[in-house]
């Protein structure tokens, strides 16, 4: 998951304009084009609901399954951090949609935030001991 979001980092570097063009077309759509941009989001997530990102996107064979807790099944860890990325990803988009900001700052807040959750998920909340 991490790879995933330090790669669109990369690339939104690479390309700042079209990422600033992109989040500006996906927050604030024209109105002539609004209905039909809604529609095709609409689709794109029905498409790449939950089974596809379980089989493609998350990658279960790279949890270590030897680790986890006996009442613990790799599938409700994947869904854990499903769940994360996808609010940070909606609480991020939410950040720029009411007041556009620097999208490298918006990937490195998530990132600096995203590795904090998945630490939690590693390790709990608890001190060892």
């Amino acid at each position: 998951m991490k790879e995933i979001v330090l790669l669109k980092r990369k690339v939104i570097e690479k390309y700042l304009q079209e990422a600033y063009f992109a989040m500006n077309a996906l927050t604030h759509p024209p109105v002539a084009v609004k209905k039909e941009m809604e529609e095709i989001i609409k689709e794109h997530y029905e498409t790449y609901q939950e089974g596809f990102m379980l089989e493609r996107v998350y990658m279960k064979d790279l949890i270590q399954t030897e680790k986890l807790r006996e009442d613990i099944s790799v599938d409700t860890v994947v869904k854990i951090t499903m769940l994360i990325s996808e609010q940070l990803a909606t609480k991020y988009l939410t950040l720029y949609k009411n007041k556009p900001i620097d999208i490298a700052h918006i990937m490195d807040s998530s990132i600096k935030e995203l590795n904090e959750y998945l630490e939690i998920i590693k390790y709990g909340i608890y001190k060892p001991g």
